[in-house]
């Protein structure tokens, strides 16, 4: 048990070290982006899907540093909300709206490695996976425009205001980044090294093992179940062995596309646990964090399930 317990540290430290960078640069940006008006400045690129969902402007910029690092997004919507720049509301709903550009990076790597097994259909799996993506940023969207007050329009002041000096605004900049990268850790550290303890013990291969059991229930054949667990460790092997299976005549095009939204469904929860965690419930804290990891795993559960029923009745 100690050995688990100290192997769990080193790949702690290392994990902690290897993300530090990201956050201390997503803190900073939002420490810098308020006290230079960025936010005003880059707005417009975002203005229109921030204005529809009433979400603040500032909301804007963590949105598009998501599509380059998660970590770095997620670090500097927690810099702004603690500006007083947003409120608890408001961070809950940009979060959500942020999973559309996290989900969207991993595509990135697995859109060639995916069509180079499968061909067309694999393109035509990434193209319902983009739909359903779509749908549930559209969702959590409108569902923030509902639950959300229109924004205050401000008004343009008639002469601009004082900047404080560029070296002064970084001092102070790098110095509240300090601070709040501490306070970060405080939690990051502790939450990582739980993920890490629990799957070095084999909680996640027994997790993976109930739900290969569960996929039983869904409409796919036996021959796919590898498939499934192979999703559970590396999508890019599991993509290697549906197109193994698919290219060899054991199943069909529909019965890969199945099943790979079907594996989507239980990797979900894995993926959850296992990068979510740490870096949501490590950065926000355990309340506002658990919410949010919550909410986009019921949330791509629901349209995963939404997209096997669209495929077994249309298909």
């Amino acid at each position: 048990m100690l050995e688990i317990l100290f192997d769990s540290i080193r790949q702690t430290l290392f994990f902690t070290l290897k993300q530090l960078p990201y956050i201390v640069i997503g803190l900073f940006l939002a420490e810098m982006m308020v006290a230079m008006k960025w936010v005003e400045k880059f707005a417009w690129a975002t203005k229109s899907i921030m204005r529809y969902a009433h979400l603040n402007a500032g909301c804007g910029i963590p949105f598009l540093i998501a599509f380059v690092s998660p970590m770095a997004a997620n670090s500097t919507l927690l810099g702004v909300y603690k500006k007083n720049q947003i409120s608890s509301r408001e961070l809950f709903f940009a979060l959500l709206v942020n999973s559309f550009p996290n989900a969207l990076m991993h595509w990135r790597w697995w859109l060639p490695a995916i069509y180079s097994v499968l061909g067309t259909v694999g393109l035509i799996y990434f193209t319902l996976i983009l739909t359903g993506e779509t749908l549930r940023v559209l969702v959590f969207l409108t569902i923030s425009r509902f639950a959300l007050p229109t924004p205050e329009t401000k008004a343009i002041p008639d002469r601009p205001s004082e900047k404080e000096p560029v070296q002064t605004v970084i001092g102070i900049s790098m110095e509240n980044t300090w601070k709040m990268s501490l306070r970060i850790l405080k939690f990051f550290f502790p939450v990582t090294l739980i993920v890490f303890f629990l799957n070095n013990l084999g909680f996640f291969n027994l997790l993976a093992g109930a739900f290969k059991e569960m996929a039983r229930f869904f409409p796919i054949p036996v021959e796919s179940v590898p498939i499934i667990a192979a999703q559970f460790g590396n999508s890019l092997v599991a993509f290697a062995i549906a197109g193994n299976l698919f290219n060899q005549h054991i199943i069909s095009a529909k019965d890969v596309i199945l099943t790979l939204c079907a594996g989507r469904i239980f990797a979900a929860v894995m993926v959850a646990i296992r990068m979510q965690l740490p870096a949501v419930v490590g950065i926000f804290g355990r309340k506002v964090g658990l919410r949010i990891v919550i909410a986009r795993v019921l949330s791509a559960t629901g349209i995963d399930l939404f997209m096997i029923l669209m495929i077994c009745l249309l298909f």
